[in-house]
């Protein structure tokens, strides 16, 4: 069941990519979902809340801490050059590159808006645990589902385990204690942060695209789109053709997680990089890399950013995309 969900998100996500190369490139990229876009200026100030009642639609960032260390976090980033699926960043640990799986996001953000939105026990509980604990749930919303920034946060610090099942808990510092579910708490922090992601390590729309380098050793290769006109090598393809292998390109699937200490183990040479640069005013380019692991594995860094392995026969396929 697990293998036939990444399989499916993986066709979905190629089927997003050969859309945007049936039409112009100068068009306006399709919205998955659209919701209103933010004003350029500077963040505003989140207003600190302790009686909060929310739902997971309303929320736009989380961040879970345990024992003081950032076990994940996950915050809306609208930006002109990605497509509204990429909006959710997880930035711990992976970066901003990693691809949210939304659809895991948004069952535990109803987790999440359950726990905040706990009532505070007037009758007064002993507060187990709660002064100076370092674990805590934060959270940024907004109080309309379809605003794009947050406006106010609202933070759940979590204290001991009860005897009956539960947690004791308190929003800020001067709120009266309640108690949250135990099994529910300890979901949430302990959520594995690669479940909350599509197995897949990189997704660029092909119209924000003008160019793609390929360098694989001494054999070389490039893409490029400019005015309906598409070449490979320099020899004008069809537009299919072009498509297909620019869809192929983001073929490779996130087998592993690398740990700290497998992390460790990545060569450093080079065996592949792939360059996208953009056609975007101030949009990143993209670099990729792949770099020997192990026999059945490489490792995979997109702009920087080494944290999965991929089948070492994907990236051999690869190599042979550009050629014509």
């Amino acid at each position: 069941m697990r293998r036939k969900r990444i399989t499916m998100a993986a066709s979905v996500l190629c089927l997003l990519m050969m859309a945007a190369c049936s039409s112009n490139q100068t068009a306006d990229r399709q919205q998955i979902k659209q919701v209103e876009k933010p004003r350029q200026s500077e963040a505003p100030t989140l207003q600190e809340q302790t009686e909060a009642t929310i739902s997971k639609e309303q929320i736009r960032g989380v961040e879970v801490t345990v024992n003081g260390t950032t076990a994940y976090a996950i915050s809306y980033k609208p930006s002109k050059e990605k497509d509204s699926y990429l909006y959710w960043e997880m930035g711990v640990p992976y970066g901003r590159d990693a691809i949210v799986d939304t659809e895991a996001m948004y069952q535990l953000y109803g987790q999440i808006a359950k726990v905040v939105s706990t009532k505070a026990d007037r009758a007064g509980k002993k507060e187990t645990g709660i002064r100076g604990s370092s674990t805590s749930i934060a959270v940024t919303y907004t109080d309309k589902k379809d605003k794009a920034e947050a406006e106010y946060t609202t933070t759940l610090l979590i204290g001991d385990k009860e005897g009956d099942g539960y947690h004791c808990a308190r929003k800020g510092a001067e709120t009266d204690a309640l108690l949250v579910d135990a099994t529910t708490i300890e979901g949430i922090l302990g959520r594995a942060p690669f479940d909350l992601i599509l197995k897949v390590p990189y997704v660029i729309n092909l119209s924000t695209v003008s160019r793609v380098d390929l360098v694989a050793g001494k054999d070389t290769h490039t893409m490029e789109a400019a005015d309906g006109t598409y070449r490979i090598d320099g020899k004008e393809v069809e537009k299919k053709d072009y498509c297909d292998r620019y869809s192929a390109l983001l073929s490779p699937m996130i087998a592993k997680e690398l740990s700290k200490s497998e992390k460790a183990k990545v060569g450093k040479e080079c065996l592949l990089k792939i360059t996208y640069t953009r056609n975007l005013e101030d949009a990143r380019n993209y670099e990729v890399g792949f770099y020997s692991y192990d026999d059945d594995y490489d490792a995979v860094s997109v702009n920087g950013e080494t944290h999965f392995l991929v089948e070492k026969q994907e990236v051999e396929n690869l190599i042979d995309v550009l050629k014509v």
